[in-house]
């Protein structure tokens, strides 16, 4: 199998890996039905006489499971790494101060911006406020209230 294509199918298998990952299923079996179908479709089409040509499709086949079960571990890790930079008290009445971080949107009732909290709090909550006073971009509001989820 030329290389461009060990390449090509070994992004599949990550991107395939993050797609089950993102629809919360059972990993286990993802990763043993993934397994097989890489096995069964291994295989030689044709028979061959070269043991050292199938054992490099079995190389290639470890090589996309390796690479399915890094995208699936890869997508767990990427949220949990998101999710340790928020530092957010949620249903609880609260002080806090942010930084407006994109230009507010305006509607006919209401505005919606949103806010990068700072410390003691981190992560970013939008907000949605009346339209008077009119908030920009880069002010930096100090708020008391509930944040919600």
């Amino acid at each position: 199998m030329p290389v461009a294509n060990i390449a090509f199918y070994g992004a599949l298998s990550f991107l395939a890996g993050t797609l089950i990952a993102g629809f919360n299923s059972a990993a286990f079996w993802a990763i043993l039905f993934f397994s097989l179908a890489v096995f069964i479709f291994s295989f030689p089409l044709r028979q061959r006489n070269e043991v050292s040509a199938r054992k490099c499709e079995w190389h290639i086949a470890l090589f996309f499971i390796f690479t399915f079960v890094f995208g699936i571990f890869y997508y767990g890790f990427f949220f949990n790494l998101k999710e340790a930079g928020q530092k957010i008290t949620f249903d609880k009445m609260i002080s806090f101060s942010g930084l407006v971080s994109k230009e507010p949107q305006l509607s006919e009732r209401f505005q919606r911006f949103t806010l990068e909290l700072r410390p003691p709090f981190a992560g970013e909550i939008s907000v949605l406020v009346s339209l008077s006073p009119e908030i920009n971009y880069g002010d930096v509001i100090e708020a008391k209230g509930e944040i919600k989820t």
